[in-house]
């Protein structure tokens, strides 16, 4: 949520707080986090491991710090775009790649954690209800 919410204020300055840069940041963000899940599941699915995760907890990271670097590129890049398709264009650029990886953490994570495939849901119900360090 704070890269969302991050996002929007990025692309505020140019065009500004309205009702299509809401619905661009929202979308962009569900894309985003769909298509993560959808990899993250199939990267758990071969074979997952902390190694990955971290790598993907790195590279995450990275572009969310570059993130106000990356915002004036973007503005950039669609300076001479409409205003509709200027707005989902700097979105996508902005918020698809972190929300990307982002998104593809919570399938690897409940992979790391479940020992047998036929106790995944249990096992990730039973991580958000009870912790580990809990029991």
């Amino acid at each position: 949520m704070a890269v969302e919410l991050m996002g929007a204020k990025l692309v505020a300055p140019f065009y500004g707080g309205s009702l299509y840069v809401w619905t661009a940041v929202l979308a962009i963000t569900l894309l985003g986090l769909t298509l993560g899940y959808y990899i993250g599941g199939q990267l758990a699915k071969k074979r997952s491991s902390e190694t990955k995760l971290f790598v993907i907890l790195g590279v995450s990271a990275l572009l969310v710090l570059v993130l106000p670097l990356t915002a004036s590129i973007a503005m950039a890049l669609t300076r001479g775009v409409g205003l509709i398709v200027g707005i989902c264009i700097t979105c996508f650029l902005l918020l698809l790649p972190p929300m990307l990886c982002l998104g593809m953490v919570g399938p690897l994570v409940v992979s790391l954690i479940s020992l047998r495939l036929d106790s995944v849901g249990k096992t990730a119900e039973r991580s958000i209800l009870r912790p580990r360090w809990e029991e």
